[in-house]
């Protein structure tokens, strides 16, 4: 898993800033970005993480992910899911929905929440997506009406407690967020935990320890499957050698390069240039 800023201007364009979509076998590595996100799991299982709590969902579970917060998804198993991706601002709400209270968990079980009222969840989700993909007439106020229609349906439905959003004033979460984003834009470069314990002062062991624990991975195969993904990319995009490859993407040689990245993958990363 690597940890990542996601920028998500690729997806939602900022006078409607919105995405639902269904997906199959969700994996995707861990990230964070300001937007809420909500996945409702529809067929199968998935492992779902939101900073340091981790849940096996099945068909009629669903996770709460609001802004700020590290999650990611793993799929050891078949399984289809709906994912919805918003900007509470778009419906009037502090970017940090919900500002005032929390969820007692990112995860809503049929422990936490009826089967029925997870099921008109799962319609109202439905109705968000119809409406996103068939774009009728003012859609745009529809879909206002509709996330407006879901975010009081969690609040009434879902157990809740007092206090706001932890995410402001969460140290560790702050940490890493800040750690993360210096490897993001500094992944070329020959980087340790030692060295980035040193950068923002503090103990390396404990910051090996948050680190595993908000992203499911240790730092330096963060590092390496970060490396992969550029290179990846690198490769799919532009016509140069995998030795200009590995050394743009802070890859020591060709050989680590390879190593690492069949690793990771599976496969070489030459296959990736095969017809």
């Amino acid at each position: 898993m690597d940890y990542y800023y996601e920028n998500r201007h690729h997806l939602m364009d900022d006078a409607l800033p919105v995405s639902i979509y269904i997906n199959k076998d969700l994996d995707f590595r861990a990230h964070w970005h300001q937007e809420f996100e909500l996945v409702y799991v529809t067929s199968g299982s998935m492992e779902i993480s939101i900073n340091n709590s981790r849940r096996k969902l099945v068909a009629g579970e669903m996770s709460l992910c609001p802004g700020g917060q590290i999650h990611y998804y793993e799929s050891q198993e078949p399984n289809e899911s709906l994912l919805l991706i918003f900007k509470p601002e778009f419906i009037g709400f502090e970017p940090n929905w919900p500002e005032t209270v929390r969820f007692v968990s990112p995860f809503v079980t049929t422990r936490e929440v009826s089967r029925d009222d997870l099921a008109a969840l799962y319609q109202l989700l439905k109705a968000i997506l119809y409406e996103k993909s068939h774009k009728g007439s003012h859609y745009d106020l529809m879909l206002r009406s509709q996330l407006t229609e879901l975010c009081v349906s969690l609040l009434r439905l879902v157990p809740k407690e007092e206090g706001r959003n932890p995410i402001i004033d969460d140290r560790n979460l702050s940490l890493i967020h800040q750690v993360l984003d210096y490897i993001d834009h500094h992944y070329t470069e020959s980087l340790s935990l030692k060295g980035l314990a040193k950068i923002f002062n503090v103990d390396h062991y404990n910051l090996s320890k948050k680190f595993n624990a908000m992203t499911g991975s240790g730092l330096k195969v963060h590092i390496h499957t970060l490396r992969i993904a550029k290179a990846e990319q690198l490769i799919l995009s532009e016509d140069i050698t995998l030795l200009e490859v590995a050394m743009a993407c802070g890859f020591e040689s060709v050989r680590t390069f390879n190593r690492s990245f069949k690793n990771i993958k599976g496969y070489p990363p030459s296959q990736l240039r095969k017809d």
